[in-house]
């Protein structure tokens, strides 16, 4: 095998109209398979297919959870083995009995959350299934997101132990209240899908301090949603969209496919989006870059319909195009590409941030995060260990940070 540097040619937004899964291929040696599983996936023509490629296919779609799916969206496809048809339809089942498990635990979590008075907010989940999926079976689910003001966080916690979960044992819950954004519940009996309360869109102090909050002005712009018998709330279509971006981006570093297909469908199939307001919601909560690489992405995977136009006044400087492009292409979340290192991933959130300023404020923030957060995080015996563990902490940024250089070279295997 030959090893050479990893190298990518941007495609830019106003270029002439090309096939960009295709271009996608020519310049990753992407497998026909992904062809043929994103047309299929966004209702296009396939031609005729050979057994052995829809066994690629399938082999293909099921690592990436899109087997559920690809069982609906391939209707009568000629030529499908009937033994890939009942392996996907296993899958189909399978994503199906978790979602009524995840409606069952919503029912409860709705009904006592409305008796105490507090709102609640569906994220992800059964509101984008129901909302751009043909049904509730057709998107896996693993967690039900839920997302609640601070204010409400106790209770909301107490009601959620009330009913049978307790707080994940590997989470630190104190810490996490004050600097990250989520609690994470289980039953003991793990029945039930686990439960994720939120109280912000980001989990990470270095996001906040490097975004404009988007959280409390999305709690105005709210609307009701009805899951099956359940009320509960759901982010406004222009906030729903940021949100996918920003946590596919923040998140996952745009490492998991499935999420893309999330955004494709929702901006296919989901309530008209008023594009010009989201470029000036990117500007106002300066997410325009995590905004405009989830968008291009999305596009080069599955040739979303997103316009040229929106893509021009997102688009950043082209070095940093050509620094997230290889680090954050979509072909490594395919299976059997390189993943993002943890390190790499931190130097891809210095690119993501819009401004100078932030991404000076972030560092700081990782190097000298203060005295309140060196307690909470590394908990020691005596208040006086502080200044002991802050040096200790500056020395571990160091390190990692060294760490990091080494994973930014990026290489391709062929």
């Amino acid at each position: 095998m030959i090893e050479r540097p990893f190298r990518l040619r941007l495609q830019r937004p106003g270029a002439s109209p090309v096939n960009t899964v295709r271009t996608l291929r020519n310049q990753h040696d992407l497998p026909v398979s992904w062809d043929i599983l994103a047309a299929c996936l966004t209702g296009k023509p396939t031609g005729v297919v050979q057994a052995g490629v829809w066994q690629a296919v399938v082999d293909l779609a099921e690592p990436l959870c899109l087997g559920p799916l690809l069982n609906c969206t391939l209707g009568g496809a000629a030529g499908l083995p009937p033994e890939l048809r009942v392996r996907l339809q296993d899958m189909y089942a399978s994503a199906g009995r978790a979602a009524i498990a995840h409606y069952r635990v919503l029912s409860q979590a709705a009904q006592v959350f409305a008796a105490a008075g507090l709102q609640c907010i569906l994220l992800k989940g059964l509101a984008l299934a129901q909302a751009v999926y043909p049904d509730w079976g057709a998107r896996p689910m693993v967690d039900l997101d839920l997302l609640v003001r601070t204010a409400d966080v106790d209770r909301a916690a107490a009601l959620l132990e009330a009913l049978g979960y307790r707080l994940r044992p590997d989470h630190a819950p104190d810490f996490d209240r004050r600097f990250g954004g989520e609690w994470a519940f289980e039953r003991p009996d793990q029945l039930g899908p686990q439960v994720e309360l939120h109280w912000d869109l980001l989990h990470f102090e270095w996001s906040r301090r490097t975004t404009a909050s988007l959280v409390d002005d999305l709690w105005a712009r709210v609307r009701p949603l009805t899951v099956g018998q359940s009320a509960v709330w759901q982010l406004a279509p222009d906030d729903m969209t940021l949100y996918l971006c920003l946590h596919m981006a923040v998140h996952h570093a745009y490492g998991e496919i499935r999420q893309f297909v999330d955004l494709d469908r929702w901006i296919r199939f989901g309530p008209a989006l008023d594009w010009p307001a989201l470029v000036a919601a990117g500007r106002r909560y300066r997410l325009r870059r995590i905004l405009y690489f989830a968008l291009h992405f999305c596009r080069q995977l599955f040739d979303t319909p997103i316009p040229d136009d929106i893509l021009r006044q997102l688009q950043p400087p082209v070095w940093i195009c050509r620094w997230v492009e290889q680090l954050a292409a979509p072909i490594r979340a395919l299976p059997g590409g390189a993943p993002l290192g943890p390190q790499a991933g931190r130097f891809l959130h210095f690119l993501l941030v819009d401004r100078w300023p932030d991404r000076w404020r972030g560092v700081a923030h990782a190097f000298f995060p203060g005295r309140d957060w060196i307690m909470a995080r590394y908990e020691p015996i005596h208040p006086g260990q502080a200044w002991l563990l802050s040096l200790r902490h500056i020395a571990r940024m160091v390190w990692l940070m060294r760490q990091g250089v080494s994973q930014l070279r990026v290489r391709e295997v062929i």
